[in-house]
């Protein structure tokens, strides 16, 4: 069994898609003028009808996670670089790029105590590293 509510509701929304040119504003006059008040009708619209066509509006993210890390990568450590200029270069704004770069500071950390069978370890395998791949 269909409500009242549910009823009114479709009335609505099928002649505010009949008249789509003239506008909401002609719907809630013309359904003021049955006794139903404006607030209900712009809310129905509201919630029944879409008037953003899809894929339009902002964007959700404005750089890749590799593009981070290149940005990230190049200020690290880095002089004579400005955030300005990146900005200008990657499309958007010097204070995103300035959020970027402080979401993605790691905290230093203090190095974990090592065994003297860890350290000895570690040795000879720097020894083979520095072996293999000398210049």
């Amino acid at each position: 069994m269909v409500s009242n509510q549910q009823i009114r509701k479709k009335r609505i929304v099928q002649f505010y898609n009949a008249n789509i040119d003239h506008g909401k504003k002609c719907t809630v006059d013309h359904f003021f003028a049955e006794g139903i008040s404006e607030r209900i009708v712009y809310h129905i619209l509201k919630k029944e009808v879409v008037d953003r066509a899809t894929g339009t509006g902002r964007k959700s993210t404005i750089m890749t996670v590799r593009t981070l890390c290149n940005i990230c990568r190049k200020f690290n450590k880095a002089d004579g670089l400005s955030q300005r200029e990146s900005a200008k270069k990657y499309g958007c704004m010097q204070s995103y790029i300035s959020k970027c770069l402080l979401l993605n500071v790691t905290k230093k950390r203090k190095s974990p105590g090592y065994t003297e069978d860890q350290i000895s370890s570690v040795k000879s395998q720097y020894r083979w590293m520095a072996r293999k791949y000398a210049g």
